[in-house]
């Protein structure tokens, strides 16, 4: 863990995609660090992300009293699209990663709707198909190539840890304690997340989501990706193609 010995300030810089657990992860270090939490602005700064923002991008289940922030130990969230993420040199990094058909499945689920919300998609409440050439499609194509560029370029290192958020249901024990141990150690238990099963990821259904066009174009971009971190799925994928 790096620190600044003048003052004991610890940081860490924590790295996310998109609808693939990030409040839930803010929230994990929240508690179990005792964490004060930044995130970042339009102005290219980091600003306090407060208590009820991370809350209220968890499901209702997962609700809980936060500690007392020490300020002293702080972790400067961002998305893999964030100039920011690139301003802290030789701090500790938490990169967490997910499926991104669903993670882009998701996203294209709330900027189809009136008013985009931080919360959680949750199961499809309605037969939502992700189509290429979509409002939400033609938005999100730009982060598409950075999320693809960035999952190509991750490194685990003594500094960088790669969580997937997939793990935290398959081996949640497992992914705790390399936090954990990635850290310095946790003052408090983590909370585990809530699973959405019906995840392109668990249930390799790619036809009732995605428009053909959409599945080939997200699987071009991600190849690289998807057989770095997935390769359990190429089957499935190669498949539905």
């Amino acid at each position: 863990m790096t620190s600044r010995s003048d003052t004991g300030l610890r940081e860490i810089a924590l790295v996310t995609q998109m609808r693939a657990g990030t409040h839930y992860l803010c929230l994990a270090l929240r508690l179990a660090l005792e964490a004060t939490i930044y995130r970042p602005n339009r102005e290219q700064r980091y600003v306090l992300m407060e208590d009820d923002y991370v809350l209220r991008g968890l499901h209702a289940d997962s609700q809980t009293r936060l500690p007392e922030p020490n300020p002293n130990l702080k972790i400067y969230f961002n998305h893999y699209y964030h100039p920011q993420r690139h301003t802290l040199p030789g701090v500790p990094r938490i990169n967490l990663i997910g499926y991104p058909f669903d993670s882009f499945y998701s996203d294209g689920v709330l900027y189809s709707k009136s008013a985009y919300d931080v919360g959680p998609s949750g199961p499809r409440a309605h037969e939502y198909v992700f189509r290429a050439g979509s409002k939400e499609w033609n938005f999100l194509e730009e982060y598409i190539g950075e999320n693809a560029k960035w999952l190509e370029e991750l490194k685990e290192g003594d500094e960088d840890i790669i969580i997937r958020y997939e793990d935290l249901f398959l081996d949640f024990d497992g992914c705790v304690r390399r936090l954990s141990e990635f850290v310095g150690g946790f003052a408090n238990p983590v909370p585990p997340p809530i699973k959405n099963s019906k995840r392109m990821y668990w249930t390799d259904d790619y036809a009732s989501a995605l428009d053909r066009p959409a599945l080939t174009s997200l699987w071009q971009r991600f190849e690289p990706g998807i057989r770095r971190f997935y390769p359990e799925k190429v089957e499935a994928l190669l498949g539905a193609l």
